[in-house]
């Protein structure tokens, strides 16, 4: 956990339930890190009353999805566990380089999707009009993959699929369009963002009691197969599955590009996976067991997946 305690707060962060803040270490230069403060989620009591309130997991599931990112090969911010002063949650590093510009996918969207519906509209659905995979992929034509990364003169949809599979192996269902972005150079080069924003993966939100009952009733595949894409608008009237959703976007890639993240899932170390979970602070041992179960069961519907396509 890094103690950010000195460091300086240097701007706020727009939108989100939580206040979040950027800051940079006292070093002079121009990094800087997004800080995001641990949730509290609220537990309705039985028999009414006031709700019991416990803390979240988000940091936690922010510093494994990106050691796991790592991992398979996706481009990641870098993201860690953090101490502010008595605040305690995670740091995201800034993927913006100096002098380019860093554009939400809401923004691309805006301008290849006339029916897009904006998250800042009075149209409260999780899932976003417009916000689907081909759209998505319409809005990604022409811009290359993430900057420094090996995938740098990739197509973007070919690194966006990763982004999915990732997100169906750690139950994320938050892909939003605010959870993507494009970088937009000095000289008008169009890269995507590495990815970023996983605090709501892996039964982060949940307590422990609920983790427990996953757990004794052996439910957890029950549990990984309601994963749905929330934040994606619905396809023939329904929400995608995520590991659907993952799936799809790799028959609209390059073939090859597609056996190649395959290959990297099949070739996830579990004992690596394992030793990820087991170094993360902060995180009970029932938390620490429905995340590693969750993680195998979704690597298998993946590859399962994956290799019917």
């Amino acid at each position: 956990m890094v103690d950010i305690s000195e460091w300086i707060a240097v701007d706020e962060e727009p939108g989100g339930a939580e206040v979040k803040t950027w800051l940079a270490p006292r070093t002079g230069d121009d990094e800087r890190w997004l800080f995001k403060p641990v949730r509290r989620g609220d537990k309705a009591v039985k028999g009414g009353g006031e709700p019991e309130v416990f803390l979240q997991g988000n940091p936690w599931a922010e510093s494994i999805a990106y050691r796991l990112g790592i991992a398979l090969g996706v481009p990641m911010a870098q993201a860690e566990l953090a101490r502010w002063g008595i605040l305690e949650g995670s740091i995201s590093r800034d993927v913006s380089p100096e002098g380019w510009s860093l554009h939400s996918g809401s923004v691309r969207l805006a301008e290849v999707a006339p029916e897009y519906v904006p998250r800042t509209s009075k149209d409260k659905r999780p899932d976003r009009v417009g916000h689907s995979l081909p759209r998505i992929f319409e809005a990604l034509h022409g811009v290359a993959g993430p900057l420094g990364s090996p995938y740098e003169d990739w197509p973007a949809i070919d690194v966006f699929a990763a982004f999915l599979l990732l997100d169906a192996l750690i139950a994320n269902q938050d892909r939003h369009e605010e959870n993507w972005a494009v970088l937009d150079g000095p000289d008008g080069e169009l890269h995507l963002s590495p990815a970023f924003d996983h605090g709501s993966s892996l039964g982060a939100g949940m307590d422990d009691i609920a983790r427990r009952r996953i757990l004794d009733t052996d439910r957890v595949t029950r549990w990984c197969e309601r994963g749905r894409a929330l934040k994606i608008e619905r396809a023939e009237g329904r929400v995608r599955r995520l590991v659907e959703l993952a799936s799809d976007a790799f028959d609209m890639c390059h073939p090859s590009n597609r056996r190649y993240w395959s290959a990297r899932l099949t070739s996830l170390d579990l004992g690596h996976v394992d030793e990820v979970i087991a170094t993360t602070p902060r995180m009970s041992e029932v938390a620490r067991t429905l995340a590693g179960a969750v993680l195998r069961v979704n690597r298998e519907r993946l590859l399962q997946c994956l290799a019917r396509s």
